[in-house]
């Protein structure tokens, strides 16, 4: 049944079902025939799955469920399967992410936006404090960065070590873009750390002063 959901054969998935076979059987870290049928987005497999009694919430060994997979992949139709089948959209993992967290650590627009849709929560935290908009400042992501400041995520929330994502943006090696859609937004771009740097600070402290579109960017937006 696995391997049927895997590879995403709906009938093949049915007559297994109709002959006995358990739709919530576990294997390898713990996934389920939904699990398997989630990783490669097969929606049809996936309804096939839920209407014989798959647990839509049922876990992995990391306490990832098929909409966490689902989100993590980018799998779109899979995702709105998913939520119009009652799962979850804020159901954490063992280290607190939400599929929120995930469609944004890999700049998965669409899926961001099926997500907040049905309700998920802009500024769920993970464990260091992480938020969506964090996972995709950290990964440069502009289009992810500016869907998630347009639904309302605050672009001064900051992480248990206070960095915001203008300060995670400045230390990473991303387009300026990232940079100024979090200024248009009303980021802080004289908010400090923990350790008392501001973005423009981090820069320096991170050897990345070469970047002198954004470090400009930032010295005109702190200077206001």
């Amino acid at each position: 049944l696995h391997e049927a959901a895997f590879k995403g054969h709906a009938e093949v998935i049915t007559a297994l079902l109709e002959a006995g076979a358990d739709p919530n059987q576990r294997r390898n870290e713990g996934f389920t025939p939904l699990h398997a049928a989630t990783l490669n987005g097969h929606s049809k497999a996936i309804s096939a799955l839920l209407d014989a009694g798959a647990d839509i919430e049922a876990r992995g060994k990391n306490g990832f469920t098929a909409l966490h997979l689902a989100a993590n992949k980018g799998h779109t139709e899979a995702i709105t399967t998913l939520l119009e089948a009652g799962a979850d959209p804020n159901q954490h993992t063992n280290v607190g992410y939400t599929a929120l967290h995930l469609a944004a650590d890999k700049g998965h627009t669409e899926a961001i936006t099926a997500l907040l849709d049905v309700g998920a929560d802009i500024e769920a935290r993970e464990k260091s404090d992480f938020t969506a908009l964090h996972f995709a400042a950290n990964e440069g992501h502009t289009e992810a960065i500016t869907t998630l400041l347009e639904a309302g995520a605050n672009p001064n929330q900051h992480t248990d070590g206070g960095y915001t994502a203008l300060h995670i943006v400045a230390m990473g090696d991303h387009d300026v873009k990232a940079i100024t859609a979090l200024l248009d937004a009303g980021a802080d771009p004289n908010q400090r750390t923990n350790g008392g740097l501001t973005p423009l600070e981090l820069i320096k402290e991170t050897s990345l002063i070469y970047k002198t579109d954004i470090w400009w960017r930032l010295f005109d937006a702190s200077s206001n």
